[in-house]
C-alpha cells in the first residue's frame, strides 16, 4: 500500500492565473499599475501638503518622551490648580455632598413579582398579593402548617442535637471528619461511617 502512495502524484499544481481569470479577477502587468499610480499622483497634485501635517499656531503643548512627541493645542494657556486636597481631583466642588444609600422618596417602586407557595399562583405585585382574599384564607388556614407544628413541637433542642442526624455536633468541641476519635464516637452512636 506505501508503494502506491509512492508511485502517485505528490503535488497538485494550480496556476493562479487560471484561478483569477475563471473567477473574473482583472490581472494587471506591472507596467500598468505604474501608470495608474502616476494618474492617481497628478490627480492629488504635488503643492498640497502632507495630510496630518499642520503648522501649530498659538498656545500649544509638547509632550517629549521616549516616543514620537505629542503636541496639544490649546485655546488658552492652562494653569496648575495646586489649591486642591492630595489625592482629591481639583474638578470636584469643594463642600458638595457625598452620595448615599437612601430610601427614593418619589414614590415609583419596583413592583415586587414572584410565586405564592401558598396559593400557587403568580403575581405581579407582592404588597396587593398578600392582601387578597384568596391568600389571607391560605395564610390563616392551621391544616398547611399542621406538619410543621407538630415537628416544631416534638423535637427539643437537646433532642434535636443528640438525634443521629447531628451527632457529631452533641458530641462536644467540633473535630476534624478524618479523626479517628470522631468515627469512633459516630459508630458507638450508631451512624454510619463510609
Amino acid at each position: 500500500m506505501l508503494e502506491r502512495v509512492r508511485l502517485q502524484p505528490q503535488t497538485v499544481r494550480i496556476d493562479p492565473l487560471d484561478n483569477a481569470r475563471s473567477w473574473n479577477i482583472p490581472i494587471y502587468s506591472i507596467q500598468e499599475i505604474l501608470l495608474k499610480l502616476e494618474k492617481i499622483c497628478h490627480k492629488q497634485g504635488s503643492g498640497k501638503s502632507v495630510p496630518g501635517l499642520k503648522v501649530l499656531r498659538g498656545h500649544y503643548v509638547k509632550v517629549e518622551t521616549g516616543r514620537r512627541p505629542e503636541f496639544k493645542q490649546l485655546r488658552e494657556w492652562p494653569s496648575i490648580n495646586l489649591n486642591s486636597n492630595r489625592g482629591e481631583s481639583p474638578f470636584t466642588p469643594h463642600g458638595a455632598p457625598r452620595m448615599t444609600r437612601k430610601v427614593s422618596k418619589d414614590g415609583s417602586e419596583r413592583l415586587a413579582a414572584g410565586y405564592c407557595e401558598l396559593c400557587c399562583i403568580d403575581f405581579t405585585d407582592l404588597k396587593t398579593h398578600v392582601l387578597t382574599p384568596q391568600h389571607l384564607r391560605c395564610a390563616n388556614n392551621a391544616d398547611y402548617y399542621a406538619q410543621l407544628d407538630s415537628i416544631i413541637q416534638s423535637k427539643t433542642a437537646d433532642a434535636f442535637f443528640a438525634s443521629q442526624m447531628c451527632a457529631g455536633l452533641a458530641a462536644g468541641p467540633r473535630r476534624c471528619l478524618r479523626s479517628s476519635s470522631v468515627e469512633s464516637q459516630a459508630t458507638t452512636m450508631g451512624s454510619r461511617t463510609s
